[in-house]
């Protein structure tokens, strides 16, 4: 009997872990997915400002590494006034701690070149965010790929 009563209390805080483990998953999903939304109501770089650790780090292709926060914003005032980018998560991982994780997904850039003409750029990206004390996610580290171009 005793033993009975130790494999379902071990059987209930394993699948306690794992709705745990799956509600954190799900809320950096949604602090991913409500980033992107924002990035529609403010413009991209006005909402990854606000969502970004002070400690963060961002990885852009053809850029020096940028590390804090002044560094980044000063890589990202280098964008094209115009930029868009519409980016969906398409998984988020977080740890068992539930502080860390990342998303990755795909995006679409759109920006007007110094001639008028419409310019867009496909890709991949994966986000590490962590979580604060005051229950908030924010990113730390951005990496961005774009795909070939095929001619």
């Amino acid at each position: 009997m005793k033993l009975l009563s130790l494999v379902l209390v071990v059987g209930v805080c394993a699948s306690g872990a794992a709705a745990s483990a799956t509600e954190a998953s799900e809320s950096l999903l949604n602090a991913d997915r409500a980033l992107a939304a924002e990035s529609h109501r403010i413009g991209f770089v006005a909402a990854y400002s606000k969502a970004m650790g002070s400690d963060a780090r961002k990885l852009d292709a053809d850029a020096p590494t940028a590390m804090g926060h002044d560094a980044i914003l000063a890589l990202m005032a280098k964008y094209p006034a115009d930029l868009t980018i519409d980016w969906v998560p398409q998984e988020a991982v977080v740890a068992t701690s539930g502080e860390l994780g990342y998303t990755w997904g795909r995006f679409v850039a759109s920006y007007h070149d110094s001639k008028g003409n419409v310019v867009t750029d496909h890709g991949k990206y994966l986000d590490v965010w962590r979580r604060g004390g005051d229950g908030v996610w924010r990113w730390i580290a951005d990496i961005g790929t774009g795909d070939p171009v095929t001619p």
